[in-house]
Parts: structure tokens; C-alpha cells; sequence
């Protein structure tokens, strides 16, 4: 393999490690914070793979029933806190894990498995098999006095990895089945910046949210949202509930000690008193022993619980966690199962939080607040990158209209580099977790069909106006020259769209707005998730050796999209240029997220390093 490989590298390598796929396999990212020489691969391992027999429910049941509770989650929780902190790609840290959760006779089987394998790296812990064992110890009410071995924990993780993956194992899979394949667990291994996380959720409800705006005034006064809208806090109480939980549990994992959550000082002063956190702590936590999942219920009969470990939204869901991260042990302490889960759902999650204390007949409108909050929120990003220089001169122009004998429309924002165009359509649309974790390419196909191409009786969905704008430029329905190349771009706050070959997927069903093929101007579909775009603006604006149309027209192969999103495309570029020095930070989340902490410093229990998430 070469030391850059291409988009079909990738896909070659994949395809011929996974064969008729013996286990659970992702491609991760780069690191944010290690520059490697390439993708790396990670092979799951299983039970058929290593012992060469397929896993049972009654196997899994077995491990389960009867053992203490509280231990078999503490394992999980404190193998998945080290996951995160020590880092899901480091070969020394899960040697370590299967030293200390696996027999000897277990370890022998699975370097015979490895052998001959070409991965980099083969683990048997990952967060999506500790947070299944997770919601099957606390689901199945089954829980005893007897202690659990603990080294009989990666025999268990490899059984339920088996179950993860055996829908997929009877063939190879198809090139767009690989990408729903991806897409399912694309969050979980490729974990947001929190530091960048808090800094947009500030930003998008101080200044967006909350502003003149017209539509997103007229919005707020009809909900009457509550002054307490996030879980009986207000908003600044709620961030230093963020923050400290996330100080408090990081802090406690560093040292080696379990991530439990104690109502005691300084948490109850540093918010304002126990209420504030037993009001949060109440909305957002289990009971250890009154576990019901919101949708697949709990307390299974064994045929149930068999029929459940073949349904793969069964497997993959974590909206049980994702709306209680939190395990209540009693005595005031909690049980936190993953942190990155609980904080995101603090951060970027706020959508949901308010979204969720709605009635029914509000979301809709709320819904198109945030999507306006959000749609100001990118097009003041771009301002702060791309400022106007003169009357005469303007790189980038938001809410551009164009007319047409049979109606008209609004180009989001327009960044005009001469040569070529970014036509940008911001769009807010959180994939549902039952089209995300359906593994299903017709269920993902009705949803884009539905959300991305019909819109609303009110707007048309985002490709529509997309491939609108497009066209008014190649038709000189603005003015300046038609340019030789059009860029069309979607901003998403849906994070999974930069998983492994969304993208591509995607432009295939934008491409049915042009009937004939795409006008020779205009460029594939690129989709920007908004992280993505908040990293790539501080490389591409201003004095950078790196610009747009390099960035995006790598990507393509013909009219064709290539495998991997936009953000991987400029870990690429750096990594084959050398320019590794020219990386830079977004000043405008740096700042907010500075303004943030210099805020909150004065009250946390002590400062220093441990409070700087850029440091992750």
C-alpha cells in the first residue's frame, strides 16, 4: 500500500481485509492531535473469528444473569472512560485490557486469529460493545450477589461483537452498504472537539438564538420558553454544570478512579445551590435497577432478549444513553457511563434538550428557530473569515436572491473567488437515530428523499434550492461573469454526514435535480459537516497556501465524488504537503471559547492544564 493512499486504496484494502467480514471494522480519521502517514485500520475481533464458533444469546445470557450490577457497569465505564482518555488507537493500552479482562487461554486463541492479518491495529474492546453490555445488564433485571469475574469480560465483549456483526457476515459487502455500515457508529469513533463544541452551543444560543432576528423573534415569543428551558436551569448554571462535570469525571479517570458523580462540594456551589443539580440529575439519570428503555422496553423473556441481539437497532441504538447518561447508585452518587455522550448531549445536544421539554405542537416551530439560528450562525462564520474589503469588492454575499419568470430563490451565501464559486445552502438536519442505526440503505434513501429533496410545503428541501442556486449562476442570473467552475456545498449540522462514503451517496441523489447530467460548470455535491467547515476556514481564508478548489476538487473523480469527506480531504493535503506548521486554530470559536473560560475560571475548585479542552 502506498504510504498516501488513494480514495480506491482505501476501499481495496478494506474490502479485501474484510472479506466476507469476521468482524467488527472502521476506518478512523486522523488524529486530531498526531498527523499519521496514512488511515489507519482497526479490526474488532469476535468470537467466530478467534474460537471459530458463532456466539449465543444463552451464552451472553449467561454471563449476565445473576452477577452484581454495579460491577459488571463499573467495568464498562471505567474501560470506556480509558478508551477515550488513553486513546481508542493506542495498541499498548488494550494489550493492557486483554491482559487484565481476558484468560490466558483466550489471549493464545487471538494471536492465532492476528497472525497473518494486515490491520493496524486489533482490538476486542470498543464503546459501542461496553455500551451494549452496558444497557444489557441494566435491561435485563437480572442482576445478583455474585461477584463478576473480570476476566471472563473480553470473552464477553467478543460474543456481543460477534452479534454487532453478524448481519453483515454472511457476504461481502457493496460499496454503498460499506457506507451505511460506516455511518451507524461514525460518531462514536470519531468524537467531536468538546472545546469547539461548547464554544458553538455558546455562540449559536447567546447571539442566534436569542437575537433580533425576525423570524427567530417572532418564533421564540410564540413557544414562551421557559427561563429554566435546560433540564431546570438556566443557561449559564448549565454551562458550569458542563463544564464541572466534565473537570470533575476527567480528573477522576486521569487518577484511575471510577467516573462517579457526587452531589457534594464544589458542585452544588459552583451551580447554585443542590437544587439546581438534583432538578438536572432527576431528568437526566437511570436507576441502577429501574432501567426501561424508551424503546425496546426491558425485563426480556429469552426469547425476546435472542430475537433483540439479531435486530440491529436493537444493537446500535443509544438513545437510552443519549437522553440519561447517567446511572443513579443512590446516595447521591451517579454512575457516568460515558462521558463524551453526557457532554455532547450538554453541548451540541441543546437542540434536543429544548426540543425534547416541548409539546409536540412547538417542536415544529422551534425546529425552524434553530434552523435559522443555525443558518445565522454559519453565515456570520463565514463574515468573520472572508470580511467585506470594499463596496466594490466582496468575496462572500449571504442571502443572495435571484429571480426567474416562474418564481425565484436565495442563494444561503456565495463566496466568489473569479475563477470559481462556493454556492453554500446551510441546512439543519440531524439524521434520526432510526434512519442512522437501521443499517438500511432504502430506509436512509427515504429519509435524504424526504428531508433533502421535498423540504416542506413551506421550503423546498436543501438539494432543490441547492441545484436552484447553482443554475441562476450558470444562467448569469447574477451579476459577473459566468465562472468556469461552481462548487455546490451543503452545510449540515448532522455530524455523520463525514462519515465514510456519505458523501457520495449523497451527490447521487442531488445529481437527479439535473436530468441531463451536471451543466459542465458546476462541480460534484461537497457536504460540510459544521465542524468541518470550522476547521477548514482558517486554512483555506486569507494568506494560506491552500484554497478551496484544491481542497474540494481532490475529492472528485470525474463527476463522481471520492470515498472520504472534505475534512479527511484536508488531513490529506497537509499530510502530503508537508505544511503541517500552516494548521490553524478558528480564532472565532478560540476566542468564544476563551471568553467562556475566563467566565467560569474564577469559580472552578482549582485551574490549570486539566481545564483547556484544546489540549485534547
Amino acid at each position: 500500500m502506498t504510504e498516501n493512499p488513494s480514495d480506491q486504496d482505501l476501499l481495496d484494502l478494506w474490502q479485501k481485509l474484510a472479506g466476507p467480514r469476521p468482524g467488527l471494522w472502521t476506518l478512523s480519521r486522523y488524529s486530531r492531535t498526531e498527523l499519521r502517514t496514512r488511515p489507519t485500520t482497526v479490526v474488532y475481533d469476535n468470537i467466530k473469528n478467534t474460537l471459530g464458533s458463532d456466539a449465543s444469546a444463552a451464552d451472553v445470557l449467561n454471563s449476565i444473569a445473576g452477577k452484581d450490577a454495579l460491577g459488571l457497569l463499573a467495568i464498562c465505564a471505567n474501560v470506556n472512560s480509558r478508551l477515550m482518555e488513553a486513546g481508542a488507537s493506542n495498541s499498548e493500552f488494550h494489550s493492557r485490557l486483554e491482559n487484565d479482562l481476558s484468560t490466558a487461554d483466550l489471549r493464545a486463541a487471538l494471536h492465532e486469529a492476528r497472525r497473518d492479518r494486515r490491520s493496524d491495529l486489533s482490538v476486542i474492546f470498543t464503546r459501542r460493545n461496553l455500551l451494549l453490555t452496558a444497557k444489557l445488564v441494566l435491561g435485563l433485571h437480572l442482576s445478583g450477589d455474585d461477584e463478576f469475574d473480570q476476566r471472563q469480560f473480553g470473552m464477553l465483549a467478543l460474543r456481543l461483537n460477534d452479534f454487532l456483526e453478524r448481519p453483515n457476515r454472511t457476504r461481502a459487502l457493496t460499496d454503498e452498504e460499506i457506507a451505511i455500515d460506516s455511518l451507524t457508529s461514525w460518531t462514536l469513533h470519531n468524537s467531536a472537539d468538546l472545546w469547539m463544541d461548547i464554544a458553538r452551543a455558546d455562540l449559536i444560543m447567546e447571539e442566534f438564538f436569542t437575537s433580533d432576528d425576525e423570524q427567530i423573534r417572532s418564533s421564540r415569543a410564540r413557544l414562551e420558553l421557559s427561563q429554566e428551558p435546560f433540564d431546570g436551569m438556566p443557561l449559564m448554571k448549565y454551562r458550569r454544570l458542563v463544564f464541572l462535570t466534565y473537570h470533575l469525571m476527567r480528573t477522576a479517570v486521569e487518577k484511575g478512579e471510577a467516573p462517579i458523580l457526587s452531589i457534594e462540594a464544589p458542585l452544588p456551589e459552583y451551580v447554585g445551590g443542590t437544587k439546581g443539580v438534583n432538578e438536572f440529575l432527576s431528568r437526566r439519570s437511570i436507576p441502577i435497577d429501574g432501567f426501561e428503555d424508551p424503546v425496546f422496553g426491558s425485563a426480556w423473556s429469552q426469547e425476546r432478549f435472542s430475537h433483540l441481539l439479531m435486530t440491529p437497532s436493537f444493537l446500535n441504538d443509544l438513545r437510552w444513553l443519549r437522553q440519561k447518561p447517567f446511572i443513579k447508585l443512590g446516595d447521591n452518587r451517579y454512575l457516568l457511563l460515558d462521558l463524551r455522550i453526557a457532554v455532547e448531549r450538554m453541548t451540541s445536544g441543546l437542540y434536543w434538550t429544548i426540543f425534547d421539554s416541548l409539546q409536540s405542537a412547538d417542536r415544529l416551530l422551534f425546529s425552524s428557530a434553530w434552523g435559522r439560528a443555525y443558518e445565522r450562525y454559519v453565515q456570520c462564520l463565514l463574515e468573520a473569515f472572508y470580511p467585506q474589503q470594499s463596496f466594490l469588492s466582496k468575496q462572500l454575499q449571504t442571502n443572495v436572491p435571484f429571480s426567474r419568470p416562474a418564481g425565484g430563490g436565495e442563494i444561503d451565501a456565495l463566496l466568489d473567488f473569479g475563477s470559481y464559486v462556493l454556492v453554500i445552502e446551510v441546512k439543519s438536519a440531524s439524521l434520526p437515530l432510526d434512519v442512522r442505526d437501521a443499517r438500511d440503505r432504502a430506509i436512509f434513501d427515504r429519509w435524504v428523499a424526504e428531508r433533502l429533496m421535498k423540504g416542506s410545503a413551506t421550503k423546498r428541501g436543501a438539494f432543490v434550492q441547492l441545484s436552484e442556486g447553482c443554475m441562476a449562476v450558470v444562467d448569469g442570473l447574477l451579476p459577473g461573469e459566468v465562472p468556469e467552475k461552481i462548487f455546490p456545498v451543503l452545510v449540515s449540522d448532522e455530524a455523520a454526514f463525514a462519515s465514510f462514503g456519505v458523501n457520495r451517496m449523497l451527490h447521487v441523489k442531488f445529481q437527479d435535480n439535473f436530468p441531463s447530467g451536471l451543466p459542465s460548470p458546476i462541480r460534484p455535491l461537497t457536504i460540510l459537516t459544521t465542524s468541518e467547515l470550522e476547521e477548514i476556514l482558517p486554512c483555506v481564508a486569507g494568506e494560506s497556501s491552500l484554497s478551496w478548489d484544491q481542497l474540494l476538487q481532490q475529492r472528485f473523480h470525474g463527476v463522481e465524488v471520492g470515498w472520504l469527506s472534505a475534512g479527511q480531504a484536508l488531513y490529506n493535503f497537509y499530510l502530503e504537503s508537508g505544511k503541517t506548521d500552516e494548521r490553524r486554530l478558528n480564532f472565532v470559536l478560540l476566542e468564544r471559547y476563551n471568553k467562556f473560560i475566563d467566565e467560569l475560571r474564577a469559580q472552578l475548585p482549582h485551574s490549570g492544564e486539566e481545564d483547556d479542552m484544546t489540549n485534547e
